[in-house]
């Protein structure tokens, strides 16, 4: 069955649609969720956008750990099955990454704003991704829906454990599972996992003083495109000014700084401009 609804929607195939559907698949990427976390944690409060990084980070945790089990092939090489963007297809294919990011980030957004356009646009941006990773021929039809299925379970897990445990102390336990992958990204020298690894260890860490509902007052008009400006500048500075170089250790720490840019120091300086109470 997966084999034949895959074939299906291969049938879709020409230059047009190839090209639409890698430029889908790009919306799972969590690279893609980075400045939409960064909007809402500096112009929206401190708690949404941990929220959006602790569902990010969990959807993550578990999508490795059921890749890890389950083992599954990707379809990738199968007789019949066109595959491309073979590059963003890393590790097994069991659950769908890009569709539980995905599911994951908009299922958490529509919980802290429900309003009827973020429902509508998220859902739409997840099928999307999963029939991007179908027709790209990189997934199974079940690994997408389970990826949908379980990244909105870990959204509302999130929540779940909010209420339960409290914010700090998700952030907690969510920054020492992250310095361990550090540890072992580090070890195995893989160069994606170690970005990631960076960029959820630094958020996670900024967040330890930063999770609060945050700033106060709503802010004008001019503080919100103040804040964006500061901190959209301060973050591609830190990124581009850091040494660049072959070393894995220097990429990790270059991610790190950066996130640690956005959950702690941006917010700093937005005090010290007086753009925030």
């Amino acid at each position: 069955m997966d084999k034949t609804i895959l074939l299906v929607v291969q049938q879709l195939t020409s230059p047009l649609a190839d090209a639409f559907f890698i430029l889908m698949s790009r919306l799972g990427e969590v690279v893609f969720y980075l400045p939409f976390i960064a909007i809402v944690y500096w112009c929206g409060s401190r708690r949404s956008g941990a929220r959006l990084v602790l569902a990010i980070f969990f959807s993550g945790m578990v999508n490795t750990g059921l890749k890890l089990l389950f083992m599954r092939p990707r379809p990738i090489g199968v007789e019949g099955v066109r595959s491309l963007y073979t590059g963003s297809a890393g590790g097994t294919s069991f659950p769908s990454g890009h569709t539980q990011q995905s599911a994951a980030f908009w299922r958490t957004l529509v919980l802290l704003y429900p309003r009827r356009l973020w429902a509508w646009l998220g859902t739409l941006i997840v099928l999307l991704v999963g029939i991007s990773r179908i027709y790209l021929g990189v997934h199974w039809p079940s690994d997408v829906l389970a990826g949908l299925v379980i990244g909105c379970l870990v959204a509302s897990g999130v929540e779940y454990c909010e209420k339960k445990i409290s914010l700090v102390w998700l952030n907690r336990i969510a920054l020492l599972i992250a310095v361990l992958g550090s540890i072992g990204s580090l070890v195995a020298k893989s160069a994606i996992d170690i970005l990631i690894s960076g960029f959820y260890t630094g958020s996670l860490l900024g967040l330890l003083g930063e999770s609060g509902e945050g700033q106060g007052r709503r802010p004008a008009p001019w503080q919100v495109a103040a804040r964006l400006l500061v901190g959209f500048v301060g973050l591609w500075l830190v990124w581009a000014c850091l040494p660049w170089g072959s070393s894995l250790t220097l990429s990790y720490f270059r991610a790190l700084a950066t996130s640690l840019w956005m959950t702690a120091g941006a917010p700093w300086l937005f005090r010290r401009l007086k753009l925030e109470e």
